[in-house]
């Protein structure tokens, strides 16, 4: 009985260990974070090779892994040249966000040129109908604009919808000329009159930008520094909200009742005690005992009811 007992107690720990899930609950589970967008340039400018491998392979790398270090926050990307479209919306799915990211090239907006004026307006769209104080956007770009206003746009947007820029620059102040791809015949790009185009990075004039909405610019850096720096300084300062609710059914933890139960049986197995040992030695003891006495017996001389031998 007491192996017994100690058995079942050892299967009843084992049961509490492995955690048993009996009934549930339903909780309501919110997710805190910021909304994101980021704007990214798309133009044939990014092709330049003063960042290694190009502007737009740098800037994707850097974005990536930017994104790889958010926690709950939304994101959303406008990809923009001479004209600007949202082609990912404000999700929170972020292998959604890294499969439209990495499918982003030169080609992803027909219309050439720059228009940085564009992406302010599409990432202020994006924002406008999504509650919230604070709404960020994140400017990748050379800063070569050669269509619109984007300093009138990007004021508009902080004084109509709180929005936010942070400028980030990509390419170096020397420049480079712009090298096509094989697909589109190689060589690099020319202007009108046949002459190399030569694409440099204009640091004031997203300076300017950031100034408008009260961000600020950073240069990328070799490594991505500058996201970086907009990852510890602004989402880091930025209070989370809630984005998102929805409802999850939360199984309740049963694992005191197998606990106790093996408590209980082992208790019950040391208070057995061996009853059945104790009888068997009495046992033996008791017939050794006759035994010996039946020896002196049958080996005494004069023991009554034998006669007496005649010597």
């Amino acid at each position: 009985i007491r192996r017994g007992l100690l058995l079942a107690a050892i299967a009843c720990l084992c049961a509490a260990l492995a955690g048993p899930l009996v009934g549930f609950r339903w909780e309501l589970i919110s997710r805190r974070g910021n909304e994101i967008v980021f704007a990214i340039d798309t133009s044939r400018s990014m092709l330049t090779a003063d960042v290694k491998p190009n502007r737009l392979a740098r800037a994707k790398l850097a974005i990536d892994d930017f994104a790889n270090q958010l926690d709950g926050d939304a994101v959303g990307i406008v990809a923009f040249a001479g004209s600007a479209f949202l082609i990912c919306p404000i999700t929170l799915d972020y292998g959604a966000f890294h499969e439209t990211l990495n499918a982003i090239d030169t080609n992803t907006i027909a219309r050439g040129g720059t228009n940085i004026e564009s992406a302010i307006a599409e990432a202020q769209r994006a924002l406008h109908s999504r509650p919230g104080a604070d709404k960020i956007l994140i400017l990748v770009t050379d800063g070569e604009d050669l269509e619109g206003s984007a300093v009138a746009a990007a004021r508009n947007a902080a004084q109509q919808d709180h929005l936010k820029i942070y400028a980030v620059g990509i390419g170096t102040a020397a420049g480079d000329l712009i090298a096509l791809p094989v697909d589109q015949g190689g060589g690099y790009v020319k202007d009108e009159t046949g002459a190399l185009v030569k694409s440099h990075l204009d640091e004031d004039k997203l300076k300017a930008i950031a100034a408008a909405t009260g961000g600020f610019y950073v240069p990328l850096g070799a490594e991505g520094e500058g996201l970086q720096l907009v990852l510890k300084t602004v989402l880091g300062t930025i209070d989370k909200r809630d984005l998102s609710f929805r409802r999850q059914r939360v199984y309740i933890e049963r694992y005191q009742w197998p606990l106790a139960t093996s408590f209980a049986l082992l208790v019950a197995s040391l208070l057995i005690g061996p009853r059945r040992r104790t009888r068997v030695r009495r046992t033996a003891s008791m017939g050794v005992a006759a035994l010996s006495s039946l020896v002196l017996f049958a080996a005494w001389p004069n023991r009554p009811g034998r006669a007496a031998s005649p010597t």
